[in-house]
């Protein structure tokens, strides 16, 4: 068995993925094995990955139609054999050598779930010209008690809104049938984070910016996104429902407030 999975959609993502996999390669991980989910790509995506695979022997390659970010990543998780699984866009990096600390967290505590900070960083010609990191405010092992005390602590530092910067136990996952709605186009992550929250027994916070998210030149895609949903109150209707199964008290209540306004 692998130590750790990391589930890698791509999507037209011939001039990025390449960099994306060199620096998981640096980044301190060990025992692991990489799982490319190419969704339907037009572009050299896939003559990219056959590369990849042929390079390294570490590396899976699967092929499905366009179907979106989700379903791909829930192919990678039925392909998937590592302890612990975590996912990666195929335009972001890792932090270099910043994993090794995650794997001795693991040896030591094997917590349900590890989730590290975020750099989000901007580009322009190529060039970067600025990061802004976003760190949890806890530091170790929260039990369930204390991850329903500090749920507004979380979600304000950005510890639950995204899938990359987390490392999940596969059993956790697997054992519970937790996959991403294939239904949601926005904050699909996030819904995915609140559900292996609401059954972990615990989490570590590790305050420290692992994930290096390449942010967008415009918010146009997300935006546009945005503009697909119908009914905004029955779309975040599920978010609303497990975030009152994990605090169901005014903590809750805050949390899902600020998301809907986030929105």
């Amino acid at each position: 068995m692998r130590l750790i999975s990391v589930i890698i959609p791509a999507y037209n993502c011939e001039n990025t993925l390449k960099r994306t996999i060199e620096s998981i390669i640096d980044s301190g991980l060990i025992n692991y094995e990489i799982i490319i989910v190419n969704d339907g790509s037009t572009d050299n995506t896939a003559l990219v990955c056959n590369s990849l695979c042929s390079q390294y022997s570490f590396i899976k390659y699967s092929e499905q139609e366009n179907s979106g970010v989700s379903t791909a990543r829930n192919m990678g998780i039925s392909i998937a054999k590592g302890e612990y699984i975590m996912f990666f866009d195929a335009d972001d990096t890792a932090q270099e050598n910043g994993f090794s600390e995650c794997v001795d967290i693991i040896k030591n505590e094997m917590p349900d779930i590890i989730v590290f900070g975020m750099s989000f960083d901007y580009y322009k010609n190529g060039k970067l010209y600025r990061s802004d990191k976003l760190v949890s405010e806890q530091i170790g092992t929260l039990n369930k008690t204390q991850i329903k005390a500090k749920l507004e602590s979380l979600y304000n530092t950005n510890s639950l809104s995204s899938a990359c910067n987390k490392l999940y136990k596969r059993a956790l996952v697997s054992e519970n049938n937790i996959l991403f709605n294939t239904n949601y186009f926005l904050m699909e992550d996030f819904l995915f984070s609140l559900e292996c929250l609401k059954v972990c027994e615990n989490m570590y916070c590790f305050p420290k910016a692992l994930y290096h998210y390449k942010q967008a030149d415009n918010e146009k895609n997300a935006f546009n996104r945005l503009n697909r949903i119908d009914d905004l109150c029955e779309y975040v209707s599920p978010f609303k429902t497990v975030i009152n199964e994990l605090a169901a008290d005014e903590m809750g209540d805050v949390v899902f407030n600020n998301f809907f306004f986030m929105l």
